[in-house]
C-alpha cells in the first residue's frame, strides 16, 4: 500500500547524530509514512546505525560511492512512494508534529506545491540556541509566488531546506536537485517550485537545525562557501526565463518602462541593471554575452539604450573575481602599516638606546598583497 507520505534523508557520516534524527521520524504524530534514507558512503557507523531500526516503515540505500549531497538527496527523491514527500538533513530532527500539521494544510491547500515551517536552532550537543542569524534568515511573512520571487531576487533564499514538505507531482514536473550546486541547491528548487506553484511558511517551529561548532555546516561562512555563492547566486535565476512576461512585470515593477513587447530576457536585464545586488549584475552579464551576438536581440538592446559599453560597465560593477575587493583591503591594510610605523617611531626612536634592534610588525599582509596584486618594475 502507497505510504501517504516518504520522508527522506540523505545521510553521511552522521553516526554521533543519525539515531536521534530517526527517532524523531519514528515519534511523528502521525505514523503513515515511510522512511527513505540513502547514505553516501559514510566512513563511520552511520550504516550500521541505521540498520539497527527493526521498523519495516526503513528503506536504506548504500551508495558504494560518494555522490555527492545533491545527487544523494535526488536518490531519495527517486525511490520515494509517497504522496507527499518531506525532507530532513541526517544530523538535524524534525518536532513531533511536523509532519501532521504540513499534511493538513497541503491536503486543504490544493494550489500549493510545497509547505515549508520555521526552525529551532540547536548545537552539538542538542541544546536550544536563541538570537541566531538563522532563524532571523528563516522567518518571514507568507505572500503570493510572484511576491516570493522577487524577494529571491533582492535578498537571496529565506527557506530552510530541512523544512519542506513537497507534492510528488511537483517534483515530478519540475525534476530533481543540480547535483553540482553545493550552496544553493536548496535555492535552486525552491524558484523552481514559485514559477509553477505556490508555497506557504507555517509559523510554527517544526524542526530543528543543527549548527555544528567546528564550522562544518556547508553554510558555514567561509571563503570557499562565499566564492561558490557568488557564481551559483547568478546562475540560479536562469529560471526566471522560462515565465511569462506579465509575470515578469509584476515581480519587477521597475522594468514597465520598456516597450510593451521587449522580450523577457530584456526585461530580466533591466532588472539586474536596477538592481544593487552582484549577483544579479552576474546574471546580467550572462544574458548579455549570449544574447548580443545575435542581430535581431542586438537590436532590442540598442533600442533599450544597452550597448558594449554598458555590459562593460556591469562586468565593472560586478567585480566577479574581487579584485575591487582585493584593493580595498590592500588599502586598509596599507593605512594602517602607516600607523603602525608612525607609533613605532614614536616609541622607539632608532637613535636612543630604547632601540633593541628587534624588527617592528610590519610588511606582513600587505607585502603579501602586494607581491600578488602588483607586477616587478
Amino acid at each position: 500500500m502507497r505510504p501517504k507520505i516518504s520522508v527522506c534523508i540523505p545521510s553521511f557520516s552522521h553516526g554521533k547524530y543519525i539515531g536521534r534524527c530517526i527517532e524523531s521520524v519514528l515519534q511523528q504524530t502521525i505514523q503513515d509514512f515511510e522512511l527513505v534514507i540513502s547514505d553516501d558512503n559514510s566512513q563511520d557507523e552511520t550504516v550500521q546505525i541505521i540498520e539497527s531500526y527493526a521498523d519495516d516503515r526503513i528503506r536504506i540505500i548504500k551508495n558504494t560511492i560518494n555522490a555527492g549531497p545533491n545527487e544523494n538527496t535526488n536518490r531519495c527523491l527517486r525511490a520515494a512512494c509517497g504522496e507527499y514527500v518531506a525532507l530532513l538533513a541526517s544530523d538535524d530532527v524534525m518536532l513531533p508534529r511536523r509532519l501532521a500539521a504540513q499534511l493538513s494544510v497541503l491536503e486543504k491547500k490544493p494550489e500549493l506545491g510545497a509547505v515549508f515551517s520555521l526552525i529551532e536552532v540547536i548545537d552539538d550537543t542538542d541544546a536550544v540556541l536563541s538570537d541566531t542569524i538563522y532563524e532571523e534568515i528563516f522567518t518571514h511573512e507568507n505572500r503570493p509566488r510572484l511576491s516570493w520571487l522577487r524577494h529571491f531576487f533582492l535578498y537571496g533564499n529565506c527557506l530552510a531546506g530541512i523544512t519542506p514538505m513537497i507534492r510528488r507531482r511537483v517534483i515530478d514536473e519540475i525534476g530533481l536537485y543540480h547535483p553540482l550546486l553545493v550552496q544553493l541547491a536548496d535555492f535552486d528548487y525552491w524558484i523552481r517550485i514559485c514559477t509553477r506553484w505556490e508555497i506557504e511558511v507555517l509559523p510554527e517551529k517544526l524542526c530543528r537545525y543543527r549548527i555544528h561548532q567546528a564550522g562544518t555546516n556547508t553554510s558555514a561562512d567561509t571563503v570557499d562557501s562565499r566564492v561558490r555563492l557568488r557564481w551559483e547566486s547568478a546562475y540560479v535565476f536562469r529560471h526566471y526565463e522560462c515565465l511569462a512576461a506579465a509575470d515578469l512585470r509584476i515581480i519587477f515593477p521597475e522594468v514597465n518602462t520598456l516597450p510593451t513587447d521587449a522580450p523577457n530576457y530584456l526585461l530580466l536585464l533591466e532588472a539586474c541593471i536596477k538592481s544593487p545586488n552582484i549577483w544579479a549584475k552576474m546574471y546580467g552579464l550572462t544574458i548579455f554575452v549570449q544574447r548580443f551576438p545575435q542581430p535581431e536581440a542586438a537590436q532590442h538592446f540598442h533600442h533599450a539604450g544597452y550597448n558594449w559599453r554598458t555590459f562593460a560597465n556591469m562586468l565593472s560593477d560586478a567585480d566577479p573575481f574581487g579584485m575591487r575587493e582585493a584593493e580595498n583591503l590592500l588599502e586598509k591594510l596599507n593605512r594602517a602599516e602607516r600607523v603602525i610605523d608612525s607609533n613605532s617611531s614614536e616609541q622607539f626612536p632608532s637613535d636612543n638606546h630604547y632601540d633593541v634592534g628587534l624588527p617592528l610588525p610590519r610588511r606582513g599582509w600587505s607585502a603579501l598583497f602586494s607581491f600578488s596584486s602588483k607586477t616587478k618594475s
